[in-house]
């Protein structure tokens, strides 16, 4: 995605997500639906080169509901398998795709659904070492705290 080939990396997490479904590896699945959220919520997808490829590809096709549809697959199977920091990274992926239709209300549930989930995982130890790669930031926490503030 950040070198801008997101009809590769589409064709990568399809093919990851076949070898998972062949396994029935439920958080490998998972896994690949989050990282289908991420792509399709990706700026260069949307609005780069590879944008023209998917809308010549599917002209009916919303990138913001793909998106969001891979990020509820992914929290429906984070849920089940009780992967809060999955779960975690799933409701704030569907909060920044509402955020960004404009549908702040239901952006800011999401926010807050992610962050006592987050709150209850530290407090239980079931989510740990949760580094984030957003600059200035130390974890999930700091990071959907701070979309609260701006947003909410």
């Amino acid at each position: 995605m950040d070198q801008g080939r997101c009809g590769l990396a589409e064709l990568t997490i399809g093919d990851a997500m076949q070898i998972f479904e062949k396994d029935s590896n439920q958080q490998g699945i998972a896994d690949a639906y989050l990282h289908y959220g991420l792509l399709y919520k990706y700026g260069d997808c949307r609005y780069g080169r590879s944008s023209e490829q998917y809308k010549a590809a599917d002209p009916s096709a919303s990138l913001d509901e793909k998106s969001f549809s891979s990020f509820a697959s992914a929290l429906t199977i984070y849920e089940q398998l009780g992967n809060d920091l999955g779960a975690v990274n799933s409701l704030n992926g569907m909060a920044e795709v509402n955020a960004m239709r404009g549908n702040k209300s239901a952006a800011c549930e999401e926010w807050r659904a992610a962050l006592s989930k987050y709150q209850a995982g530290k407090a239980s130890g079931s989510i740990t070492g949760d580094r984030v790669s957003t600059q200035g930031y130390n974890n999930m926490g700091d990071v959907i705290s701070a979309y609260l503030k701006q947003d909410c």
